[in-house]
């Protein structure tokens, strides 16, 4: 188990972008580089001056907006506790923020078994790119080498870094999915002085979001299961395990895993559980 306190973690600026810049990120956790189940979470912070063309993934997101507005395409801004589930294969945008916004994002490897970049392979990829071309609102640019001329900035680090031409999944979802956590209505669960809310499940995966709530002097073990999962506390203090958690702590528990809950002040969170590719 891993618990993480945003407020011990520096924010970074963008660099070496394949995308247009105005973003800076507290890489808050990072999974294991190559595999299946690689990812980040991370918490984005918007100047405004952020854009990305339409595009899709090859890897699954979801996002958290914290403040300010997101914009995902030119009808579509991700307002305030809204979070949204961007499935691999399914293209959104253009996106091009009119404002400062802070978004918790996770990035992961979807069903597909895909897997997910890690951040030195795209650090690495975009620079030697960068030596060949040149990436412009969010499409790189060649003007060396063999390959295209005009591509999306995202496809050709991947396929920079893996030397493969990246196959994008058929789209299990016609547009991402978009939900208001507060119209969920809680539900009474299995340990006193906790409440549970299912936000939804996503693919042949299950991948899994839910909310929870603990009374103050409420304690709660989830099961351990065979997968990764995340917990992001919206308000509240206490401790899991050994470690001391806060507003905007992430815990992260691996498969087979256990973290026990204590709440000291009433607590809310959003978990989300991805099982293993295995």
């Amino acid at each position: 188990m891993r618990a993480v306190r945003i407020e011990d973690v520096e924010w970074e600026a963008m660099q070496n972008s394949h995308r247009n810049g105005g973003l800076e990120f507290k890489t808050i956790l990072t999974g294991a580089e190559g595999t299946p189940e690689n990812y980040w979470l991370t918490l984005a912070k918007g100047d405004g001056h952020f854009f990305s063309p339409r595009h899709r993934h090859n890897f699954d997101q979801i996002r958290m907006c914290m403040a300010g507005r997101t914009s995902i395409d030119p009808k579509k801004f991700m307002e305030p506790g809204e979070i949204g589930y961007f499935p691999e294969g399914t293209p959104y945008g253009p996106q091009k923020d009119e404002g400062e916004n802070i978004t918790l994002v996770l990035q992961f490897g979807a069903a597909s078994r895909s897997g997910f970049l890690s951040r030195r392979q795209l650090r690495q990829s975009t620079a030697e790119l960068g030596a060949i071309g040149e990436f412009k609102a969010g499409v790189f640019h060649r003007t060396e080498g063999v390959g295209r001329i005009n591509q999306d900035g995202f496809e050709a680090v991947w396929e920079h870094a893996t030397g493969r031409k990246l196959a994008y999944p058929a789209p299990r979802y016609e547009s991402p999915i978009f939900m208001h956590p507060d119209n969920f209505a809680w539900r009474p669960a299995e340990t006193a002085g906790l409440r549970r809310k299912t936000l939804g499940v996503f693919t042949e995966r299950e991948t899994r979001l839910e909310g929870f709530e603990l009374e103050a002097g409420a304690k709660w073990s989830p099961s351990p299961e065979r997968a990764i999962s995340f917990a992001f506390v919206l308000t509240g203090t206490g401790t899991v395990g050994a470690e001391e958690y806060r507003r905007q702590t992430s815990v992260e528990t691996i498969a087979g895993e256990q973290a026990v809950y204590h709440a000291a002040t009433r607590t809310e969170a959003i978990r989300i559980v991805i099982p293993m590719l295995g």
